[in-house]
């Protein structure tokens, strides 16, 4: 089934506003929904000579930018939320903001950028939603589960004669009753014109609040729950679909509900919009380690350790900055870590603000049961990050500088799986070939031991 209310990027699409509009603007006004990559856009056109009124579109437009404009015009601003309608479907634009306008004579354009649009809407008031579902990409591999299964008669050859598909969902796994957040394996079925048909097995995430809530809130749920599958694969993983509900607002037929409405959403605001995937062969550790204890404890460290947390995941979000960033990046959130087991530990303020960064290090060092580090790694690793800090000392070599971001992200991330719950001989196993250890292997293996700690010890 093709889905005809769709928001392609670059695919303009020219409507109508369904809600009221500051005068002297009106549904009859024809606008324009785009995508254009980076941005969620409505533009709407004008034509002076087409103005019956003194106080023309374009005056008001005009007005949204000017210091001396009339009273009237002043407290005519645009709706946060806009009601789009076309050929092929309802889409609302919510957080809608003056974004600028251009003309040239008789003719021009004003623009309204919005925060997101919600498809197949039919009311306002998505800014809260009563609930949200989500796909991560390939979330059954990690979550090792499987809706549909695949089966094959052979001859007496072994040659293939028939095969049959059985979807069968699982049962729900919830994991948190604050949300009634849950994990819903799906299956679906897509039938083409040309003849082929997909089966395609998937995750849906869903939470469910008690009375509408900001759908940044219900977000925030989701993406505790995405960092974790990040955290154990190192990837940027994104989000496949996003979809929300009203309760207000299901689907009818007349004035019958036949259904939930969930209508898909779009924003740019949301890291990992794009539905980035990520490889699940050799995760650091699975949902079948840690089950829902696990991600319970999860909760907590990003709750009481966000300030290193925050940091050291948004790595997976600026792999194009330089090596000296990341690192940098890296090490301050390791610090953060540090100050708040200090804290867990009982050390006094003085005693924790005393301290230097190589004995904090040292400290989460100590609690990862791998040694994978060498003996005196918190030192070098603090001259490396003082050295790209400081203009007074020697800047690190690149290999240097690599080699420790990358024991920095493994030192989190297991750090993380200790604390979650991973048994140690299960966490050695799959350390030994994860992506991220092995590449650290290959690069002591290539690269001569660093000389820069021998010129730079740490002042």
């Amino acid at each position: 089934m093709v889905e005809r209310n769709v928001l392609s990027q670059n695919d303009a699409r020219l409507g109508w506003v369904l809600n009221d509009l500051p005068k002297p603007l009106t549904s009859a006004t024809a606008v324009m929904l785009i995508d254009n990559g980076n941005k969620i856009e409505l533009r709407m056109p004008w034509h002076t000579s087409l103005e019956n009124t003194t106080t023309s579109v374009k005056r008001w437009w005009s007005a949204m930018l000017s210091l001396d404009a009339g009273e009237e015009l002043k407290t005519c601003h645009f709706p946060s939320e806009i009601l789009f309608q076309d050929e092929k479907g309802m889409v609302l634009l919510i957080g809608c903001l003056f974004s600028g306008y251009e003309s040239a004579g008789a003719v021009g354009v004003g623009r309204v950028e919005a925060r997101a649009a919600v498809m197949d809407a039919h009311e306002l008031g998505y800014t809260k939603v009563d609930g949200m579902r989500t796909v991560i990409p390939g979330l059954e591999k990690w979550l090792r589960i499987s809706s549909v299964e695949t089966t094959i008669s052979r001859n007496a050859e072994g040659k293939p004669e028939s095969f049959s598909i059985n979807g069968s969902s699982a049962e729900k796994i919830l994991l948190s009753e604050d949300m009634g957040l849950a994990l819903h394996p799906r299956w679906s079925v897509d039938r083409k014109a040309t003849g082929e048909n997909y089966v395609t097995q998937f995750v849906e995430l869903e939470t469910r609040s008690d009375g509408a809530m900001n759908w940044e809130d219900h977000l925030e749920t989701h993406g505790e729950f995405r960092d974790l599958v990040r955290l154990a694969i190192w990837a940027p993983v994104g989000y496949q679909t996003v979809k929300v509900n009203r309760e207000s607002d299901p689907k009818t037929v007349g004035d019958t509900t036949i259904a939930e409405r969930w209508a898909k959403f779009h924003s740019y605001l949301i890291v990992g919009y794009n539905g980035e995937g990520g490889d699940y062969k050799k995760p650091l550790f699975t949902f079948e380690d840690i089950k829902g204890e696990g991600y319970a404890k999860w909760r907590k460290i990003c709750k009481n350790f966000s300030r290193g947390v925050n940091p050291l995941m948004a790595l997976l979000n600026n792999q194009g900055s330089t090596i000296e960033m990341l690192l940098t990046q890296s090490v301050i959130g390791l610090e953060a870590l540090a100050l708040q087991t200090a804290v867990e530990q009982g050390f006094a303020k003085k005693e924790r603000d005393d301290e230097s960064i190589a004995l904090r290090l040292g400290r989460l060092k100590e609690e990862v049961p791998l040694d994978f580090l060498p003996k005196d790694w918190e030192r070098k690793c603090a001259a490396t990050y003082n050295g790209i800090k400081h203009a007074n000392r020697t800047m690190p070599d690149f290999h240097t500088v690599h080699e420790n971001y990358l024991q920095c992200v493994l030192l989190f991330r297991l750090w993380v799986a200790n604390r979650i719950g991973v048994p140690p001989a299960v966490l050695r196993e799959r350390a030994e070939r994860d992506p991220l250890m092995r590449k650290l292997d290959h690069l002591k293996a290539v690269n001569p031991p660093s000389q820069w700690y021998k010129q730079n010890e740490d002042r």
